[in-house]
């Protein structure tokens, strides 16, 4: 049985679009723990209350609910060390992979 774990919310990803989504959830109120690969990319959202994990390990191990905010696949298999054995993504109870798509890719062709 899993311990219970303080109700904050995990953010990683502090780009173009994950940077305002985890700004909007700190004006709100929502605690928030982040994590970016590039440290610098924290800063701002630290200095607004966030508290910054020092890996996304960290993250998954402090929240219940994290969100990825990552620009491909590629990105989330680096950041959660997919196919190793330090894959993290069954630390969190709820994972929500947020990211944007190619116009081409959202197309249906028959």
């Amino acid at each position: 049985m899993r311990a219970s774990k303080p109700d904050c919310i995990g953010f990683i990803g502090l780009g173009l679009m994950g940077e305002p989504m985890a700004r909007n959830l700190l004006r709100a109120g929502t605690p928030l723990v982040v994590w970016n690969r590039t440290r610098a990319r924290c800063r701002s959202l630290e200095d607004a209350g966030a508290a910054v994990a020092e890996d996304a390990a960290e993250v998954f191990a402090r929240c219940e609910i994290v969100i990825l905010m990552l620009l491909d696949d590629p990105a989330v298999d680096a950041v959660l060390e997919r196919h190793s054995p330090a894959f993290v993504l069954g630390a969190a109870d709820m994972v929500a992979v947020i990211r944007a798509i190619e116009a081409r890719s959202a197309l249906i062709e028959d």
